[in-house]
């Protein structure tokens, strides 16, 4: 049975057709690719001349289970065809190669024979059953064989869920708020002060940390000692870490203690922080409790802010124009910027909108595709925080932490997806470019490099053309959609 499964995963699993996990945007356009990949490998003898049986039996509101029957007629010639190429080749003790009895051949090797041409039948036919029946499957199917025995039809069950059926309703009855703001002066100089914030260089000193200092250090905390625990938790520890104090940058329940504690501490020194856990934190073992953070002190670094001139733009890049240019290309992305945000919130607001009003029962294997994906971006960030080695268990990330978000997401990516379906989008090339140039606009003199490394990797465009499809999803909700303008600021819309 593993092989026969083996044998359909490598066909039809979406996880072997695309390289990255489920994403909400890319739900029916994965569906697609994953259709057409699976009725492009249907051999032509298979899709013309098979009278293979199938029945559907609905086991849920989107659960279906296919029973396939390919007839024995069929099937019979083809392992007989395999026997026999296989009787030119096998080695016998007391048999020259191609000269072992075909009955023995048969005998020795007929049911692995079988299972093997089996494993071809599988995937084209279970296509094929798709296609005749209409459905549309969501993630992998689970396959159960039946029957494979010599002179009876090969039969076998695939179990899966599908797509819902429906039609996105409410996009007349939507509210949607359109906010606009200029990048003042003003904007520009706080954009350049937290440019020098971020290229501060560090020099580590042998006093006592303040505020605006940057510390490194080794952390272990620990909750209340009880009968069967030390008072460990999941991701209590860290080496390496590096926090500035006072810039709000710590976890917010880190934040204040911390700071508190490491403010006037040495290099070497030991300090205690207590953090109040909320209830509800995402690491239950933790949470509605305090821990004492034990932290030990490894350096403590001062910060040298770099001043706005011709030497700072040079060091970012900008090889002629000097502070000037730099000033004009940091306003240029802002502006790519604020652009940016004000279609996110416009976007939030209509994914708000039309998933409210169009309730729809959700495939558990798309929710836990997405399930996987936020686990593995979730670890990404565990371990980039602090900046050092982080001792995170796998099972810190347990599926229920990411369960209603990723439901929501895939609620989303149906709902867009029936809408492109609906009203036959695609992606507009004229728009495509623009998103590619508008992506490769912040590299600059490198930004033609960039371009063509695009162009010739198919999983990075298909990741442009997606969210360009997404943006005329929102564009065609737009014009249905009552829409009204509000003048704003770019920090209010930005987050800046």
């Amino acid at each position: 049975m593993a092989e026969l499964v083996d044998a359909l995963v490598l066909g039809t699993s979406t996880e072997r057709c695309e390289s990255s996990s489920l994403s909400s945007r890319t739900i029916y356009l994965k569906t697609q690719r994953l259709m057409a990949l699976i009725f492009y490998v249907l051999p032509s003898s298979l899709t013309g001349s098979v009278l293979m049986k199938v029945a559907v039996e609905n086991t849920s509101t989107l659960g279906r289970k296919l029973t396939v029957s390919i007839p024995s007629a069929d099937l019979e010639p083809k392992v007989a065809e395999r026997l026999k190429e296989v009787s030119r080749t096998v080695r016998l003790p007391g048999f020259r190669p191609g000269k072992v009895p075909a009955a023995l051949v048969k005998n020795r090797f007929g049911p692995s024979i079988r299972a093997e041409v089996c494993e071809k039948e599988l995937q084209p036919s279970y296509a094929k059953a798709l296609e005749q029946e209409n459905l549309r499957p969501a993630g992998m199917p689970e396959i159960e064989p039946v029957t494979m025995e010599e002179g009876k039809d090969f039969e076998y069950t695939a179990e899966f869920e599908v797509y819902p059926e429906f039609e996105v309703k409410g996009m007349d009855k939507l509210k949607i708020e359109r906010a606009s703001a200029e990048i003042g002066d003003a904007d520009l100089e706080d954009m350049l002060s937290k440019l020098q914030q971020q290229h501060t260089e560090w020099t580590e000193v042998e006093r006592e940390a303040k505020a605006g200092d940057r510390v490194k250090v080794d952390f272990e905390g620990k909750t209340r000692k009880s009968e069967d625990n030390d008072g460990s938790f999941p991701g209590n520890t860290a080496n390496g870490a590096q926090f500035v104090i006072g810039n709000g940058t710590m976890p917010e329940e880190f934040e204040d203690s911390f700071t508190e504690a490491l403010t006037g501490a040495k290099a070497g020194d030991e300090v205690k922080a207590k953090v109040k856990f909320p209830k509800g934190y995402r690491t239950e073992e933790v949470a509605n409790k305090t821990a004492t953070y034990t932290i030990t002190v490894t350096a403590v670094e001062e910060g040298v802010t770099p001043e706005i001139n011709d030497e700072f733009a040079s060091k970012l890049g900008i090889e002629e124009g000097g502070a000037e240019k730099l000033r004009e290309e940091l306003k240029a992305n802002m502006q790519r910027e604020l652009d940016s945000a004000i279609k996110g919130k416009v976007k939030e607001q209509v994914v708000e909108g039309l998933t409210a009003a169009n309730e729809v029962d959700v495939p558990n294997a798309l929710i836990t595709q997405e399930i996987s994906r936020l686990r593995e971006e979730a670890k990404q960030r565990a371990s980039q925080y602090g900046q050092g080695n982080m001792d995170l268990p796998d099972d810190i990330f347990p599926d229920e932490m990411f369960a209603e978000q990723a439901r929501q997401r895939v609620h989303v990516g149906l709902v867009f997806g029936e809408i492109i379906r609906a009203n036959d989008l695609t992606a507009d090339e004229a728009k495509v470019e623009e998103a590619l140039d508008a992506m490769v606009a912040q590299y600059g003199e490198q930004g033609e490099a960039f371009k063509q490394y695009y162009r010739s990797n198919q999983q990075a465009m298909a990741g442009i053309e997606s969210s360009v499809l997404e943006e005329q999803v929102v564009d065609l909700v737009l014009e249905k959609a009552k829409v009204s303008d509000k003048s704003s600021t770019f920090a209010e819309i930005t987050g800046a």
